[in-house]
């Protein structure tokens, strides 16, 4: 191969792995901008409705653009009862080991609050929380992950 040739190569393999770099460095921040206190809500009805929002809240993580969203839990704020996080797949194969949302409890444990694992494709689905176990009143921030702990998105509730 001639030296120009070898700088093509070079040049191409690196474009090629800029991308993926950057995606790794926007998913730290957001893993990062995850951890820090709960901060507002965006209030949803009993079904599901949107009635504000809190643009922090139920994003979707670098890694999963364009494969997977996540909706606004429902009912938010709640009081008593179960809580809704619906959820689109958008592609084969992308998370056939099931999504799983964690939270921190009034002991600062992170604890399983529910998970969805028959997730056979593209479509709609949820998972069903029980908030009672997250402890007292007030902001709780939920983690929806999947199986391999990969942070899909979070979002914040309020027990009142």
């Amino acid at each position: 191969m001639r030296i120009v040739d070898i700088r093509l190569v070079l040049l191409a393999v690196a474009l090629a792995l800029t991308p993926a770099c950057d995606t790794a460095d926007l998913q730290r921040e957001f893993v990062d901008a995850a951890q820090a206190e709960p901060s507002g809500i965006t209030r949803t009805d009993q079904n599901g409705g949107q009635l504000s929002e809190d643009a922090d809240d139920w994003r979707t993580a670098p890694v999963f653009v364009g494969r997977v969203t996540v909706d606004p839990a429902y009912p938010n704020p709640v009081s008593a009862g179960l809580v809704t996080i619906p959820f689109r797949v958008l592609q084969f194969d992308e998370l056939s080991g099931g999504v799983y949302v964690r939270a921190f409890n009034a002991d600062g444990r992170l604890v399983p609050l529910g998970e969805s694992a028959g997730i056979s494709g593209p479509g709609q689905y949820t998972v069903t929380i029980n908030p009672a176990q997250l402890g007292p009143a007030g902001l709780h921030r939920l983690f929806v992950m999947d199986v391999f702990g990969e942070l899909i998105s979070y979002g914040d509730i309020e027990l009142q």
